[in-house]
């Protein structure tokens, strides 16, 4: 079986070893090779804990727990740190736990691809600032491709992506990258401001 990171489906062996929950987040602990990793969902986790697991995106949560994103041939996991950018939204568009609400789905992955786009925002203002045109042309992809998430977030209910308005990135120099509001459309427009 060969894995499409561009399809939402989880493979048929992608299940939480605990309930068994199917088409969700799935964790396993940091450091642990295919064969030891106890793909645990994060409801199992909660449980665990005796609390409700924090819903956001971040594919690490406390205890050495980390995002079990499986490779192309589904046979082991890539590395936490190694994850190709396709397997890593593959893995934020899976519900971040069962019955997890659509429209809050959205909103996080919304509110995610945002911030993205607005750090390569700022690093192209960076490298233009520098004058590294190869720095610049390599942001400028990952910007392109961070837009080209946009319309998945929108198919998951048909309805517009309204991107996070404000939301900010803060840069090592404390130079904000801002999402502003566009007067005419009302669409959130990434723009670079340096206070």
């Amino acid at each position: 079986m060969k894995l499409n990171y561009n399809d939402a489906n989880a493979p048929e062996n992608y299940k939480c070893g605990k309930c068994g929950a199917h088409g969700v987040q799935l964790m396993r602990k940091y450091q642990t090779t295919a064969d030891q990793a106890d793909l645990t969902c994060r409801d199992c986790i909660a449980k665990e804990r005796g609390a409700r697991v924090q819903v956001l995106l971040d594919d690490q949560l406390s205890d050495w727990w980390v995002a079990a994103v499986p490779t192309p041939e589904v046979d082991t996991f890539w590395g936490f740190t190694s994850v190709p950018m396709e397997a890593v939204w593959w893995f934020r568009f899976l519900p971040a736990y069962k019955n997890q609400p659509a429209d809050e789905r959205k909103r996080l992955l919304e509110r995610r691809v945002a911030q993205e786009i607005s750090s390569a925002e700022w690093m192209i203002a960076r490298a233009v600032e520098r004058s590294n045109g190869q720095e610049e042309a390599k942001w400028r992809e990952i910007l392109e491709r961070y837009q080209a998430i946009a319309p998945r977030i929108r198919a998951l209910d048909g309805g517009p992506v309204a991107l996070d308005v404000g939301a900010r990135i803060t840069s090592e120099d404390d130079c904000p990258a801002v999402i502003t509001q566009d007067e005419v459309t009302g669409a959130g427009v990434v723009g670079v401001t340096f206070e």
